[in-house]
């Protein structure tokens, strides 16, 4: 088990063992929405190794003593020490411009890790893992005591479907929703202390809007000049669990549900708790905003030029001074075909109107 972002754009993969022997690896299945991917390996003739097993995270506390192991700038097997700092942190993941997805219950740590860290494992003092180091949280690029692994809870879900499938399905409830903060909760007019997640907006046709959740539809101006839809549901329980934050939510989806399953949201609509029967559905590899969604429930043209944009910029010289977005039937699939063109490149993406993805790109 590795990160997805370490092999992602790998030609070949050798795995190196500590003996100084080494041996070819094939990649079994990779998930960008988790960072996760399984390699397959057989070791070199005679070699014996030991797999290591995974902690169960219900007993990582804050403050207890973890150990990272890696690669940190081509160094091998380097061995570091620290403490879990925090738990429960939210992080974006993928790269899909604007919208970005959250992994949920994200372990903080203190204990060095740099790059060549990503995929290995962060260790209990039983030596069981209770995460795969992927990130770290720096104006360096380096080390500055904020790290960050995935936790063995979400390595328990994810990588069986990885390894069985080919892909992990994620429920999805199709809204956008964001933590109470005061500032918030300001501009809301909404009483202090107020928790829960507000749903600024749902994507029509999805799980939630056809449940009857509600996202906000007045647009008032925040703090700092930000823009606030106003009168959408606050979200204080899914099933048995309350939800106090954004994170709370989304940790329930990938760790406890799963698509084609019900579950009851509790609200509070106008003063009021209501609760909403919702059958989950299957998460879109591209998240799409509810603002870039239209009536029908597929992408708009806005939506369909940000997605291309992201597709090929790593590809195109110069900035691009063109941008169209044409609906088009294909094959009985609605798509949008985007031409972006620069001083010197022109692209073509098309992009699936219904589920965001990227058909066929073309630059020339």
């Amino acid at each position: 088990v590795t990160n997805n972002h370490v092999v992602e754009d790998a030609q070949k993969v050798i795995v190196n063992f500590n003996n100084g022997m080494w041996a070819r690896a094939e990649v079994v299945a990779t998930d960008p929405q988790a960072d996760l991917a399984v390699i397959k390996v057989t070791p070199p003739e005679g070699m014996e190794w030991q797999p290591l097993a995974l902690a169960d995270n219900g007993g990582v506390k804050v403050g207890h003593m973890v150990i990272a192991i890696g690669n940190p700038f081509g160094l091998q097997n380097t061995m570091t020490t620290g403490i879990v700092s925090a738990l429960g942190r939210g992080f974006p993941v993928g790269a899909f411009g604007n919208n970005r997805y959250t992994l949920p219950d994200v372990i903080q740590t203190d204990a060095a890790i740099n790059p060549g860290n990503s995929g290995g494992p962060l260790l209990n003092l039983d030596g069981e893992v209770v995460g795969v180091n992927f990130a770290i949280e720096s104006q360096t690029r380096q080390n500055s005591g904020v790290g960050f692994a995935i936790p063995s809870s979400i390595v328990q879900r994810v990588v069986p479907a990885l390894i069985a499938d080919g892909a992990y399905q994620y429920a999805y409830l199709g809204l956008e929703g964001s933590t109470i903060s005061p500032q918030l909760a300001e501009a809301l007019e909404l009483p202090d202390n107020t928790l829960g997640v507000y749903v600024s907006g749902v994507v029509p046709g999805g799980p939630s809007a056809d449940a009857g959740l509600q996202g906000g539809s007045e647009v008032v101006t925040g703090a700092g000049g930000v823009e606030v839809r106003r009168g959408g549901d606050i979200v204080k329980a899914i099933d048995d669990m309350p939800v106090v934050r954004f994170e709370d939510l989304v940790s329930y989806l990938v760790t406890k549900a799963e698509p084609g399953t019900t579950v009851t949201l509790t609200v509070e609509r106008n003063g009021e708790q209501v609760q909403l029967d919702v059958t989950l559905g299957e998460r879109p590899q591209q998240p799409v905003a509810s603002t870039q969604v239209g009536e029908d429930g597929k992408i708009n043209a806005r939506a369909a030029i940000a997605i291309a944009e992201q597709a090929v910029e790593s590809e195109l010289t110069g900035a691009i001074t063109e941008k169209v977005a044409t609906p088009e039937d294909r094959d009985g699939k609605s798509v949008w075909v985007v031409e972006l063109s620069t001083d010197t490149q022109n692209a073509t993406v098309v992009v699936d109107a219904e589920t965001g993805d990227v058909i066929e790109t073309t630059i020339n």
